[in-house]
């Protein structure tokens, strides 16, 4: 009995670390950059856990796990809403009692392999977690790898799900000796062979990274856009029309800044929902405050010899109904301003329960209560054409999954210009852990990629994942930023093939699991 409570009191000590230990390797309140060589083995003390526990205490543990180690990772996520909080961490428990469970039966019944198999469990679990309604790209182990700018060039070839891979093999290697020193094993050349392995990988991967790199330094330009970023650090809980009146009044005041300084820019970006009031919508409605303050700004980007992009709420009538999109729209000067006529991307990725519900339900209850804002969700990714160049916009944290910034390179794109607004955080963490993530969306397609935000990280971001001209967080301020259009177009193995390395993964998983099942 004695045995079996210190057996529990050394898991749930193990627990505890481990959920530190994800915590730590990520953006945290105790490093804001991260730790990311800790990735390489925070996953070890859950093995142990796992290995020592029967299968009805390893789903209290593993529950134990996922909800700790996500409420640890995004407790920012409590200014959004205590509930929408508590729901990721519940749904990350559940996830991780299943998880542990499958590791638990791979460790039996894979005598020879099972840490192998344990291996593609965890990595297959990565990428699963980003599929369907309730997808979350935060966590996954490649991001902590963000600053290490030579190991996560191989993204262009597999993905984050490459450098995960790549990440999180020492922690199954190090359980394996655990395991043999434990069971007093002295047949040690399977670990050394797959420690030989992994280290001809990552060396492999390293002086991918420098090559890349360096081939990068040497691409030749054909020409530059010139981009001004504004960060206007409003508050994003704020409403009413004297508020959008003011909120619009102060972007006037930046951009006039910048264009000051920079009179021959190209695009002047404004971040996500800068502008509140729906242009399509108010512009051709009956006289309003609303329609006026509409036409005085359409003015104002008629008078400028530029082009603008800005989040807005974009209205439009569906027979009787009237659906309304998170938004971007792309005003060309002497094109399309006056009338506005902008050419408009929809947020295809909408953000599940606080931004939309399954199978299109509305909760009247949610939105008057926890000040949830439901849109329609956008159906096509659109990309933004000029006579010069082409860029998508990915808007919220639509960069936080690859899919949608992929189409848009397929489609022609040779920039990217992220939308976003995490002032609602009201956290640096908040937007260091999203920042890492959109680093992978450049690496992976070989795009630049300029980031301009309400409240922090307003960047740009080179095509080797490089941040450049950070603005300070929390302030209204402006960037200005050269983005260049290479000669040569190219795609890369992932934006031609995307995920396949991971689907390959997944799919030798499900059959190990089921042969040994069946």
């Amino acid at each position: 009995m004695m045995n079996k409570k210190f057996s529990f009191v050394i898991s749930i000590f193990l627990i505890f670390i481990a959920s530190f230990l994800f915590m730590l390797a990520n953006p945290s309140f105790v490093n804001s950059n991260g730790l990311g060589f800790i990735a390489f083995f925070y996953f070890f003390p859950i093995l142990i856990v796992i290995h020592n526990q029967n299968y009805k205490s390893n789903i209290f543990f593993g529950f134990l796990y996922g909800f700790l180690s996500y409420f640890l990772y995004a407790f920012w996520l409590v200014s959004y809403g205590v509930l929408i909080q508590s729901l990721l961490c519940v749904l990350y428990g559940a996830f991780w009692s299943i998880l542990f469970c499958l590791l638990k039966f791979a460790d039996l019944y894979f005598k020879k392999c099972g840490f192998l198999i344990q291996f593609l469990i965890i990595l297959s679990f990565e990428f699963i977690k980003t599929k369907g309604f309730l997808g979350f790209g935060y966590g996954i182990s490649g991001y902590s790898q963000w600053q290490n700018l030579y190991l996560i060039q191989i993204a262009n070839l597999f993905g984050v799900f490459g450098v995960s891979a790549i990440v999180i093999f020492p922690s199954f290697l190090m359980y394996e000796i655990y395991k043999k020193i434990k069971n007093h094993q002295q047949n040690f050349l399977s670990v050394l062979f797959f420690s030989g392995v992994w280290i001809l990988l990552f060396c492999a991967t390293l002086l991918y990274g420098k090559n890349q790199i360096k081939k990068n330094e040497n691409v030749s330009v054909k020409s530059k856009v010139s981009i001004i970023a504004i960060q206007n650090n409003e508050d994003p809980w704020g409403s009413g029309f004297n508020y959008y009146r003011s909120s619009i009044q102060q972007l006037i005041n930046i951009t006039n800044d910048a264009l000051k300084n920079y009179p021959e820019v190209d695009i002047v970006v404004w971040p996500e929902t800068a502008v509140v009031p729906s242009v399509s919508h108010f512009y051709d409605e009956e006289k309003s405050n609303r329609k006026l303050l509409i036409e005085a700004l359409m003015h104002y980007f008629e008078s400028k010899d530029c082009n603008f992009l800005i989040g807005n709420g974009f209205s439009e009538f569906d027979n009787i109904n009237q659906k309304i999109y998170n938004s971007a729209l792309f005003f060309e000067q002497d094109k399309n301003i006056l009338p506005p006529k902008p050419v408009v991307y929809s947020k295809n990725h909408l953000v599940p329960f606080s931004e939309h519900l399954p199978f299109g339900i509305k909760s009247n209850f949610l939105e008057k209560n926890f000040d949830f804002h439901f849109w329609n969700e956008g159906q096509d990714v659109i990309v933004f054409e000029d006579d010069d160049f082409c860029f998508g916009t990915p808007i919220c944290f639509e960069d936080t999954f690859d899919d949608i910034p992929r189409k848009m390179k397929n489609k022609g794109a040779n920039f990217f210009i992220s939308l976003i607004n995490d002032s609602w955080g009201n956290s640096f963490v908040c937007q260091n852990q999203h920042l890492a993530i959109s680093v992978f969306r450049a690496v992976e397609n070989k795009l630049p990629l300029v980031r301009c935000t309400v409240s922090g990280q307003t960047c740009y971001i080179s095509s080797c994942g490089k941040i450049e001209n950070l603005c300070e967080p929390f302030t209204q301020t402006y960037n200005h930023y050269e983005i260049p259009i290479f000669n040569d177009y190219f795609k890369t193995l992932f934006s031609k093939l995307g995920n396949l390395f991971i689907y390959v993964v997944v799919i030798i998983c499900f059959i190990l699991l089921l042969n040994k099942f069946s």
